[in-house]
This record gives C-alpha cells, structure tokens and sequence, in this order.
C-alpha cells in the first residue's frame, strides 16, 4: 500500500487515464469508523499511499473516496494492520458498499454531487 503510485501509474499509463479521472479509494484515520466522504485533490494528511500516489503521477488532482477507521489509541501501522471488532467490521464493511456506489455515482454525475451526496451522510 506505501507503494501503489507504481502500480497506480502503470494503470494510468496503460489505460491512458488522467489524474482528474483518477478515483483512489483508502483509509483514513481523520474519520470516524465507516464514514465515507469524497474529496477532490488536497493534502496527503501524511497518508503513505498517497504520497505514493502524488509521487508517481505528479498531481494531486485526484479524487478520493475516505473510509474512516478511526483514531488509534496505539501506534497507527499496529492499528490499521490489527484485527477489529466484530462492530467495526460490520461498519467498515457497509463502507465499502458505500464506497462502490461513490464509485458509479462519481462515473455518472461528476465529482461535485457525489461530494453533495456522501459528505452529508453519517456512519
């Protein structure tokens, strides 16, 4: 995952697809546990993937799709790699339901309303 911007920007090259149609779906500790939101470009808030990203392609330009996990009590790499509980599994999994109607949702009616649609939504 540190590394995607490879893999990323080997997909990009051979599916000739640029960054402002790019959509990267990742973790993110800022939210709280199965919230999605979608951002268009901004910051890495020290996401390694991300910067990855940033680092292959040359843009930030990129539209993201955020699934919470939450804020750990420990040490981020132990969080994100330990097993959760059963409730946040349950979450998490609806997320990512979640995730892939963004997905079609971001194909169909641009990046602007699919914003409007999963940025109102709570967990």
């Amino acid at each position: 995952m540190n590394e995607s911007g490879k893999s990323v920007l080997k997909c990009m090259s051979r599916y000739d697809i640029s960054p402002n149609s790019l959509i990267i779906i990742h973790d993110d500790m800022d939210l709280e546990v199965g919230r999605v939101q979608v951002k268009n470009g901004g910051g890495l808030a020290g996401h390694n993937g991300l910067r990855s990203i940033e680092a292959c392609i040359k843009s930030r330009d990129f539209v993201r799709i955020r699934v919470g996990i939450g804020r750990p009590n420990q040490n981020g790499v132990d969080y994100v790699l330990s097993k959760l509980p059963q409730v946040e599994q349950d979450l998490i999994a609806s997320s990512v339901e979640i995730s892939a109607q963004a997905v079609i949702d971001f194909v169909n009616t641009g990046v602007e309303k699919t914003m409007n649609k999963y940025n109102s939504r709570s967990a």
